[in-house]
């Protein structure tokens, strides 16, 4: 039997329906990498450095990593998920990252966040990958190679935040953020605590799944 990722609905918000359509997506899959290249301000509004301490927020942002492993089928275990939690008060990236990566044919999610890029989130999460399957040959280079039509690895990336980003500019949001789109040409509205800046969906299409 077949393993799908499940839909629940969220329970602070009825009204709302997007893990629904994200996971309707997730389930029905075709691939298109999609990249946006920063100017200057944004690039400073990404990386510029604050003193914070890593491990006291790591509690302080657990609803909001629920709700996003909720929303692409991540089990929300220390198995699937991958916390950046340098210890002590220092200073870190502004902007606090994730990555959500799945195994389209094994219906294997994992979620990585921190003050880090994220291709080193990426990076940790395909060491996951790799134990979780006992496929020694998994590896963030090994899925890299193989994002392409029709592909076995989703990857979407993005940004949390408990402050519905005061330290990020709008215009700046806009310009970082890469929808989800339905299969109706309609974007996906995710909460004001978390947007997507990447990800290798089609807006839409539907999905051939390589085994």
């Amino acid at each position: 039997m077949s393993k799908e990722f499940s839909i629940e609905k969220p329970e602070q918000n009825e009204s709302s329906h997007y893990h629904e359509d994200i996971l309707r997506i997730i389930n029905d899959l075709e691939m298109r990498v999609r990249a946006v290249e920063p100017d200057a301000l944004m690039h400073k509004e990404l990386h510029e450095k604050h003193v914070l301490n890593a491990q006291a927020e790591v509690k302080e942002f657990e609803d909001i990593r629920r709700d996003v492993c909720e929303s692409f089928g991540v089990p929300f275990d220390e198995d699937h998920i991958y916390i950046y939690n340098k210890p002590g008060t220092i200073e870190q990236r502004a902007l606090r990252a994730f990555f959500v990566l799945i195994d389209a044919v094994s219906k294997e999610a994992f979620y990585g966040e921190g003050r880090i890029n994220h291709i080193m989130l990426y990076t940790k999460l395909s060491e996951k990958m790799s134990k979780i399957l006992g496929n020694p040959d998994i590896s963030f280079d090994t899925i890299s190679e193989d994002l392409s039509i029709p592909q076995r690895f989703i990857t979407f990336k993005g940004f949390v935040s408990t402050r519905e980003f005061y330290e990020l500019s709008e215009k700046n949001r806009r310009t970082l953020e890469t929808p989800i789109i339905d299969e109706k040409g309609n974007k996906i509205e995710t909460p004001k605590t978390w947007f997507i800046t990447g990800h290798n969906l089609p807006e839409g299409g539907k999905a051939e799944i390589s085994s």
